[in-house]
C-alpha cells in the first residue's frame, strides 16, 4: 500500500524535471525542421524559374538567328525543352512575332513561358505560377 501511494503522490511528480529538456527539443525541433525543408523547397522553385527564363531567352534567340530550327510553336517548344532543367514537368512555351510596330518587342521575337510550380510545406501543396517573357533582338 505504501508503494501505490509513492505512485500517486502528485506532488512529487509535478516537482520531477526529468525529461523537460527532451519535451522542448520536441517543441524546437518541429518548427525548425519545417523552416529547413521551406528552405530548400523555395531554394528548387527559385532554380526552376532562373532555368524557365534562360529557356525562355534561349528560345527567342534561336527564334531569331536560326528561323529553320525554331520556325514554329512546335519546334520552338522542343528547342527550349532541351535548354530548359527546372523541375517542373511540361512548361509551355508561346512564340509571338512581333510586328515593326510593336511596343513590346519591334523588329524581334517574343516568347513567353508558363509553369505550374508545386510548393510542399510537409502538411498542404501550393502551386505556384511561373512565367517568363523574353525578347530577341532587344529594342
Amino acid at each position: 500500500m505504501a508503494g501505490l501511494r509513492k505512485f500517486l503522490d502528485l506532488g512529487r511528480f509535478g516537482s520531477d524535471e526529468a525529461g523537460g529538456s527532451a519535451a522542448e527539443l520536441v517543441l524546437i525541433m518541429i518548427p525548425l525542421v519545417a523552416l529547413t525543408l521551406g528552405t530548400i523547397n523555395l531554394a528548387m522553385m527559385i532554380y526552376t524559374v532562373a532555368s524557365l527564363h534562360y529557356a525562355t531567352e534561349e528560345a527567342a534567340r534561336c527564334a531569331t538567328v536560326r528561323p529553320t530550327v525554331c520556325a514554329d510553336t512546335a519546334t520552338l517548344t522542343t528547342y527550349a525543352l532541351t535548354n530548359y532543367g527546372g523541375l517542373t514537368a511540361a512548361p509551355t512555351f508561346n512564340l509571338t512575332v512581333e510586328p515593326k510596330i510593336a511596343t513590346v518587342c519591334p523588329n524581334g521575337n517574343y516568347v513567353t513561358a508558363t509553369a505550374t510550380y508545386n510548393f510542399v510545406t510537409g502538411l498542404t501543396t501550393t502551386a505556384i505560377p511561373l512565367t517568363a517573357n523574353a525578347c530577341y533582338p532587344l529594342p
